[in-house]
């Protein structure tokens, strides 16, 4: 299976970057043993996960061969966010 091609990586780069502005996501060069030098997508969270939010789940950084896996894990950082800290559900206007 072959991934996205270069121009339309770059514009998956650019909607991940915008849709996840806690994070620098970016492409790296990886020594991996037996098969040379890779480019691996990265992701660092911009503020450090607290002691608490680590337990649960959340990392500060991570790091993975393709596009789809790091887009994969950016949502379980997400859902691990929001479980983490809920978020009141909105109220609805009361009629009277």
């Amino acid at each position: 299976m072959t991934g996205p091609s270069p121009g339309r990586e770059e514009r998956l780069l650019e909607i991940l970057r915008h849709d996840h502005p806690g994070w620098r996501v970016y492409r790296w060069p990886v020594n991996v043993k037996g098969r040379g030098t890779q480019i691996w997508w990265w992701a660092w969270r911009r503020e450090s996960p607290t002691r608490q939010t680590r337990r649960a789940g959340e990392v500060g950084w991570f790091a993975r061969p393709t596009l789809i896996q790091l887009m994969n894990e950016l949502s379980n950082q997400l859902a691990i966010s929001l479980l983490d800290h809920p978020r009141p559900l909105p109220r609805r206007p009361v009629d009277r």
